[in-house]
C-alpha cells in the first residue's frame, strides 16, 4: 500500500486520540510532559495493536464485533465524559474554578486508548484482506497516532490556562462528542 494512503489512514484514526489527549491535558492543569508522552504512547500502541488484531480476526468474528463495537466505544467515552462534567459542575459549585491536579489514572488512559482505537479494528481487517504488509502498516499508524497525540497534548497544555475554570466540563463534552461521532458514524454511515 502506498505510504501516502497509510499516512492518511493513520491521521484519520488518530483524530479521536488527539482530541482525548487535549481533553485530558485541559482537565489536569498540572499534568507533566512525561504524562502526556505516556498517554500518547498508550494511544499509539492501542492503534497499532487494534490494526493488527483486526487483521488477525477474520471476517466471521468481525461481523459479530461490528454490531456492538461502536456501542462499547460510546459507553466508555460517554461514561468518562459524564464523570468529568459532573465533577466539573460540582467543583464550580464549590467555588473550585481550577481544573484537577495530578494526571489521569492508568485505568482512565486504558479506557480512552481502547475507546479511541476501536475503529482501527475494522481498518485492520480491511487492510489485512487486501494482502498488504500489515505489521509495517500498523507500526506506521501507531507512530502517527503517538506523535500527533503528543503534539496535541503539548499544544493543549499551552492553551489550558485560558479555559481552566471550565476545563473539566469542556473535556467531558469533548469526550461525549467523540463518543457520539463514533456511534453516529457506525449507525448511519457504515
Amino acid at each position: 500500500m502506498p505510504v501516502f494512503i497509510t499516512i492518511t489512514v493513520g491521521i484519520s484514526l488518530s483524530i479521536d486520540a488527539c482530541a482525548a489527549t487535549v481533553s485530558s491535558v485541559c482537565t489536569y492543569i498540572e499534568i507533566k510532559k512525561r504524562h502526556i508522552a505516556l498517554m500518547a504512547a498508550f494511544f499509539g500502541v492501542f492503534q497499532a495493536g487494534m490494526v493488527l488484531a483486526g487483521s488477525l480476526l477474520g471476517s466471521t468474528i468481525i461481523r459479530y464485533i461490528e454490531t456492538w463495537d461502536h456501542w462499547i466505544a460510546f459507553i466508555l467515552l460517554a461514561g468518562a465524559g459524564s464523570k468529568m462534567i459532573v465533577e466539573g459542575i460540582r467543583n464550580r459549585k464549590n467555588a473550585e474554578c481550577e481544573a484537577k491536579e495530578g494526571r489521569p489514572s492508568i485505568p482512565t488512559i486504558l479506557a480512552l486508548s481502547f475507546a479511541t482505537s476501536i475503529d482501527a479494528l475494522g481498518v485492520g481487517l480491511s487492510l489485512g484482506l487486501v494482502g498488504i504488509n500489515i505489521t509495517e502498516t500498523a507500526i506506521l499508524i501507531g507512530m502517527i497516532t503517538l506523535f500527533l497525540s503528543l503534539a496535541a497534548g503539548l499544544i493543549g497544555k499551552l492553551i489550558a490556562h485560558l479555559i481552566e475554570g471550565i476545563a473539566e466540563i469542556l473535556g467531558g463534552i469533548v469526550l461525549w462528542i467523540i463518543g457520539l461521532k463514533i456511534l453516529i458514524s457506525h449507525i448511519f454511515f457504515s
